[in-house]
């Protein structure tokens, strides 16, 4: 009697796909699915993209193959795939394959296992220092990176101007910019903004706060930087009179003006003091 036998070598994963958090890890198992003639050597690839395996966790090192013999063929061994931390916001996805040598499976097809690793990372825009003092008439800086690497360009634009603030992001450049552009490679480099205050006749000390949206890159959703600028105001509030003295002859009368050095931030009510000899105001004649 002649028997044949239909089983197929094959390679048998407990699954097909694996999710590991960035600095995490997991595990699947390998076997065998027929008995071999032989040892068999299994090894898996495909690793890149911050994914590694291990498939003996006992060793220095991390190793990369799995050895089955007709006596353990059918007993699954782990596989531990660990996944690096890094500083994008990307989810990688990386395809495990896993070849076959010796005991006659070296012709068998690869087994193939998913990964997929979860970011850690969020997106933001960090802003240094959060709050500048600006005098009139001068000007202070402010830098501006992103958090984590982008999927692409990133355009930055610095909102908020006003009440005499205004922004440069580009001091070479003709004119006054309000964006600054951001790539892969120099998206952890800052950037400076320089902000301007004008001149004013009021004695009140401005605040302004500039927002900073983004656009592009995984970077559309971020929630709005903030810097809060307070402008120091040079004027002296004081009363200004048109004569320091003035000449009035007995029964007779002179007169002088009386005016605001600086406009005020309510209503101002003067008062004249010091009358007496004789000598008298009239406010409202």
């Amino acid at each position: 009697v002649a028997v044949t036998d239909n089983d197929t070598p094959n390679l048998v994963v407990s699954t097909e796909a694996v999710t590991v958090a960035e600095a995490g890890s997991a595990i699947y198992m390998v076997r065998l699915a027929k008995q071999p003639t032989d040892a068999v050597t299994v090894t898996v690839l495909g690793m890149g993209n911050g994914v590694s395996v291990d498939t003996d966790g006992g060793m220095q090192g991390q190793q990369a193959s799995l050895s089955f013999t007709t006596g353990n063929w059918n007993a699954e061994q782990t596989v531990t795939v660990s996944a690096a931390d890094d500083d994008n916001t990307i989810f990688e996805t990386v395809t495990l394959t896993h070849t076959a040598d010796g005991g006659g499976y070296d012709a068998v097809s690869q087994a193939l296992v998913v990964v997929n690793v979860t970011d850690d990372d969020t997106g933001s825009l960090v802003v240094s220092p959060e709050a500048v003092t600006v005098a009139e008439k001068g000007s202070a800086t402010y830098t501006v990176k992103l958090a984590t690497e982008p999927t692409d360009g990133v355009m930055v634009t610095v909102q908020g101007m006003g009440n005499g603030v205004s922004v440069d992001t580009d001091r070479r450049r003709g004119g006054q910019q309000t964006s600054l552009g951001f790539t892969t490679s120099n998206w952890d480099r800052w950037q400076t903004v320089t902000v301007w205050a004008a001149a004013d006749d009021n004695i009140v000390f401005e605040t302004v706060t500039l927002a900073h949206s983004a656009v592009g890159g995984g970077y559309d959703a971020v929630n709005q930087a903030l810097v809060v600028v307070t402008v120091t105001d040079d004027d002296t509030a004081g009363l200004v009179v048109s004569a320091e003295t003035v000449n009035v002859v007995e029964e007779d009368s002179a007169t002088y003006t009386v005016k605001l050095a600086t406009p005020p931030t309510g209503a101002v009510t003067v008062t004249v003091g010091g009358m007496g000899s004789g000598v008298s105001v009239d406010t409202d004649s």
